[in-house]
């Protein structure tokens, strides 16, 4: 059960994808759906693409979730959270604020440095490149860390 009566919330969604990055992911990691495909119902989900002329921005992404050290591998089903708080992995050295925007980094899968909402270039990057928020900030790190955030990946 899923209530706020008993500690949880009713606002996640989760959905079953196969991965199809060619490698492993682990809980944290950054996926999208690949609307491309019309394999496997549309399921398959890839290392985001989020460059200017690429799908990412307008299909689903969400972040891994998996037990701590389980990995998965290629070909393997396995859930993301497409709406709701969780965590995400972010990029080695970047740095994310939280109450600003975060987005995937171009094909790793790995937050980026957040921006402020009034630094944002368009109302089209608020709405379709930035589908995370960022709740919790970390600083700069040195390993791959992870920060709490809101998934708007829908």
């Amino acid at each position: 059960m899923s209530g706020t009566m008993f500690g949880g919330s009713a606002f996640a969604l989760d959905i079953g994808v196969r991965n199809d990055t060619g490698g492993a992911v682990t809980a944290g990691d950054i996926l999208m759906v690949d609307a491309r495909t019309s394999a496997d119902d549309g399921f398959l989900a890839v290392k985001p693409e989020t460059g200017g002329t690429e799908i990412g921005p307008f299909t689903m992404q969400g972040v891994v979730l998996a037990p701590d050290g389980l990995s998965i591998g290629n070909g393997d089903d396995c859930i993301i959270r497409v709406l709701g708080v969780t965590r995400a992995k972010v990029k080695t050295g970047a740095t994310v604020t939280a109450g600003q925007l975060g987005r995937a980094e171009d094909g790793t899968g790995l937050l980026l440095a957040s921006t402020a909402v009034a630094n944002v270039g368009s109302y089209a990057e608020i709405n379709y490149v930035s589908k995370f928020i960022i709740l919790e900030t970390v600083t700069g790190a040195t390993a791959t860390p992870d920060a709490k955030v809101l998934v708007r990946g829908i």
